[in-house]
């Protein structure tokens, strides 16, 4: 039990240290649902996959999980994997590497998520999640909490090269001639 209330703890510190206070950061508190997907795009090398939804005032948007790799840990009936969290939004895609403990009595699982790359007013973004929640029949449903930080605010983001532009140079003016 005495595990369980540090984990927690120490996750949250670790996300606190996003960015700093020069640095713009969204904070995340949003709900997860995924369900298994053992389609053809499912290049998992354990065979877990899941596509799902995220939902938040400042997160919003589609899901996809592809497990790296899944081993037993200790105590018994408890498993660590990695993977890879992709978010499509409409303003862009987050990467986020996943590393996560399970376990199989109660259902519960545990999560860190850094962010690893990102399109569109993703580019440059950079921060941490927690995630945590229940397994179910079909997928998993829980939580997403903490920031991402240098995220750009464009409503409806679509990838073009002048936003592109703009993005990588941020003091670029741009002017279009008729």
């Amino acid at each position: 039990m005495r595990l369980h209330l540090k984990v927690p703890a120490a996750a949250m510190v670790l996300v606190a240290g996003c960015g700093g206070t020069d640095s713009p950061c969204v904070d995340v508190q949003a709900t997860i649902t995924t369900a298994y997907s053992l389609t053809p795009s499912c290049t998992s090398p354990v065979g877990v996959c899941t596509a799902g939804n995220v939902t938040s005032a400042n997160l919003k948007g589609t899901t996809w999980f592809t497990a790296l790799s899944s081993q037993p840990s200790s105590p018994p009936g408890v498993a660590s994997y990695a993977g890879d969290l992709v978010i499509t939004t409409a303003d862009g895609t987050v990467t986020l590497r996943d590393s996560g403990l399970l376990n199989s009595s109660s259902g519960r699982y545990f999560e860190l998520q850094e962010v690893t790359s990102g399109t569109g007013a993703y580019l440059r973004a950079t921060g941490m999640l927690v995630s945590q929640g229940t397994a179910t029949a079909t997928g998993f449903e829980g939580t997403l909490s903490g920031s991402f930080c240098e995220v750009q605010r464009y409503a409806n983001w679509i990838e073009t090269p002048r936003k592109q532009a703009i993005v990588e140079n941020p003091g670029l003016l741009l002017y279009e001639t008729p």
